[in-house]
């Protein structure tokens, strides 16, 4: 079934790099949600639970609202490329590789604002020459 840009899941497991989570997603016949973990999280458990509050989205970005009792991860439904950024209430978070190709993040408990953002400019790493 369709899922909505963003929602908080459970996690079916963990990898280190992207050949592992592939080797995972595959192994479990392309079902569950299988994160590329730059942190120590294979202890961690999440339940889905949880509200999430589209504010707006336009092309490049997204601003959400999540409600949630407890930790939860959150899976956005853009491929997972480089340019984009997430922040939670003002504070730049990293972004993890789900199944291989979309992004997610990790949200603390409680009501917070996220906003994803494509910077084009981080695309481009701009070099000046000076000619004398």
């Amino acid at each position: 079934s369709a899922k909505p840009s963003a929602y908080f899941t459970p996690v079916s497991g963990w990898g280190s790099d992207n050949e592992e989570i592939y080797r995972k997603f595959k192994a479990a016949g392309f079902q569950g949600i299988f994160v590329e973990c730059f942190k120590d999280c294979s202890d961690k458990v999440y339940t889905g639970r949880g509200e999430i509050q589209f504010n707006s989205q336009e092309q490049g970005r997204v601003e959400l609202t999540s409600f949630s009792s407890e930790d939860q991860f959150l899976v956005f439904t853009q491929n997972f490329l480089p340019g984009w950024e997430a922040s939670i209430d003002g504070q730049k978070v990293p972004i993890a590789k789900v199944n291989t190709v979309f992004a997610g993040i990790f949200v603390p408990a409680g009501q917070h604002n996220i906003d994803f953002s494509y910077n084009y400019w981080n695309l481009l790493t701009p070099k000046l020459i000076l000619a004398k």
